[in-house]
């Protein structure tokens, strides 16, 4: 959403090439170089050296859809995204704000009637084709939001805050009955794919754009350095935990704290330091 916010609103990004080759350092050769590393580091891990027939079937397999790492699922849906924002910039702009709506509650209602079939029913749907992937539909969100302005949504903002406690409170409680009486962890309603998700996030989103908060203040410098750095640690993370892991084999709740601070604070001076060198520096989106 927030991606959709800050892209599709870019009439600078109309212009295709720049556009494209933007996007092409910034995030597919990161995610080359990453499935890359993964795969080397996942042959050394999993068996002890560098099995080249293992590592060149891995990056096959992850430049056809499936990660070299779990963590690297991101890097297809962004890449995805980004291949069709020019598309639905001309759309957005192009389209009435009504018309908007009515695709975005299309796309909503068709996806949520095939999960409530299947969760239901366990019956596979031939209606399960999805229109739109609930990535494009939250990146769709946030353009319009982008488009609307802020100040136009602050007339409705009562409502959508009503909206979107009473859906989560909603979903909770279902949730919360629907396990106490199948005796299964219920999903559904927490889903990220889910209409109850769109809904609070929405609420969310318009929250903190309505507060407009001071650049300037010591809340959003933290949160701006925890941005520059924060996909990198993402990224680099899973190494340094198996590592802390490998040389610490103690499983108390304490030293798993311990451990998670840190993984955060190593893996936080691995990335500043790859920030630093002016060769390695672009492997960090």
């Amino acid at each position: 959403m927030i991606s959709g916010y800050l892209t599709l609103n870019n009439k600078k990004n109309l212009n295709i090439k720049v556009f494209y080759y933007k996007k092409f350092k910034r995030v597919v050769i990161p995610f080359i170089i990453w499935t890359i590393l993964y795969s080397i580091y996942n042959s050394i891990r999993l068996y002890g050296n560098l099995d080249l027939i293992y590592i060149i079937k891995i990056n096959i397999m992850a430049f056809c859809g499936i990660e070299s790492h779990y963590h690297l699922w991101f890097f297809y849906s962004l890449i995805i995204l980004y291949a069709i924002s020019p598309i639905l910039i001309k759309l957005l702009d192009v389209l009435s704000d009504k018309d908007i709506i009515i695709l975005i509650v299309l796309f909503i209602i068709q996806n949520n009637i095939i999960k409530i079939i299947n969760s239901i029913i366990e019956w596979n749907s031939k209606w399960n084709i999805p229109i739109a992937d609930y990535t494009i539909i939250y990146y769709i969100i946030g353009g319009f939001i982008g488009k609307v302005g802020i100040e136009y949504l602050k007339k409705y903002k009562k409502m959508i805050y009503i909206i979107s406690w009473i859906t989560l409170i909603t979903s909770i409680f279902i949730s919360y009955i629907y396990t106490g009486i199948s005796g299964e962890v219920a999903l559904l309603f927490s889903d990220r794919d889910f209409f109850t998700a769109a809904i609070t996030s929405i609420g969310v989103f318009i929250y903190i754009l309505d507060k407009n908060y001071n650049i300037n203040s010591n809340l959003s410098r933290f949160f701006l350095y925890i941005a520059k750095y924060g996909l990198g640690v993402y990224l680099i993370h899973p190494m340094i935990i198996n590592l802390i892991q490998f040389i610490n084999k103690n499983k108390s709740i304490g030293s798993l704290i311990i451990e998670s601070v840190l993984a955060v604070a190593i893996s936080y001076l691995c990335v500043y330091t790859i920030k630093k060198v002016p060769i390695l520096k672009n492997i960090i989106p």
